[in-house]
């Protein structure tokens, strides 16, 4: 921030402090794998919600800013490919990363189709967040 005690702080360190507090949603049904997402964006300085399933991402969604979703694809009820669609038709600006253990290339393409900004394994996306701060090409979009 500015080195004047009563300064006001500049647009540009304005906009990395909101940007900073603006959450980005991590969707998982699987708690450790949630809870380490959140981890290593938080140790980037990141504000982040976590919701346990497509059901209550969209809840999230519909009531809260957001910068960015991270969910994943294999979920009980709803998918993640299918929580997409939905905040396309919702949200349709917000960026959105799909991610598994096992992608196939059917679903791969499907949401490219419907808009997913990435598609990304969990293990590469988990070995881009640990390299470093703002690092991660799939952070760009936040």
């Amino acid at each position: 921030m500015s080195s004047a005690p009563d300064s006001q702080p500049t647009p540009d360190e304005d906009l990395a402090v909101r940007w900073a507090a603006t959450p980005i949603l991590v969707v998982d049904d699987e708690p450790r794998i949630r809870d380490l997402f959140a981890l290593m964006l938080e140790r980037r300085g990141r504000t982040v919600i976590t919701a346990a399933s497509a059901a209550e991402a969209l809840e999230i969604v519909r009531t809260r800013a957001l910068i960015l979703v991270i969910s994943d694809q294999h979920m009980p009820f709803v998918t993640g490919l299918e929580l997409l669609e939905t905040v396309r038709r919702e949200k349709p600006g917000l960026p959105f990363v799909l991610t598994s253990a096992v992608m196939d290339d059917e679903v791969s393409s499907r949401a490219r189709l419907a808009g997913a900004d990435a598609v990304v394994d969990k293990s590469e996306l988990l070995t881009e967040l640990s390299t470093g701060p703002e690092s991660g090409d799939y952070l760009d979009a936040a």
